[in-house]
């Protein structure tokens, strides 16, 4: 885990399914945004796509903005190759980016070791939990980041 304080690390990825360029000034006019590290064959991500898919819908076209990145190597996990994880996308109807980090830069700059874990930026209230105390979100590592100055604080 990122200490706290740790400026929020930048990334600029290829979302897999508009091929657009995907990074945190994406989200510039966002006052959250959420990072999520997931994979396509994760039990864990699998047991959590369905609630995913609602979180991104109930927060769609809101101050929350939402990006999934998969850096799994997909010679390793057929699954996580970037064309598996469009149809993923497609079938679940993610209404949020889902990259892919090929050479796991930007996990390893966030310490993504394993899936599903997530790092939210923003100042949140506390009582704002966005559902990840409900199961099975509760699964997933989440990290709150104050967006004026890129620091990780945590949830």
């Amino acid at each position: 885990m990122l200490p706290l304080g740790t400026a929020a690390p930048s990334f600029a990825l290829p979302d897999v399914v508009s091929g657009a360029t995907i990074s945190l000034e994406t989200f510039a006019d966002k006052k959250a945004l959420l990072v999520m590290f997931l994979c396509r064959h994760c039990k864990y991500v699998q047991h959590v796509k369905q609630t995913l898919t609602s979180l991104g819908k109930e927060y769609q076209g809101t101050d929350l903005g939402i990006v999934a990145i998969s850096a799994n190597d997909a010679t390793a996990y057929a699954q996580d190759a970037p064309d598996s994880l469009k149809a993923m996308a497609a079938a679940e109807s993610f209404t949020f980016p889902f990259c892919y980090d090929e050479t796991q830069a930007v996990a390893k700059a966030y310490t993504a070791a394993c899936t599903c874990i997530g790092y939210l930026e923003h100042p949140f209230e506390k009582e704002t939990t966005l559902g990840f105390d409900d199961p099975p979100l509760s699964l997933c590592h989440m990290v709150l980041s104050d967006p004026k100055n890129r620091k990780i604080v945590h949830m």
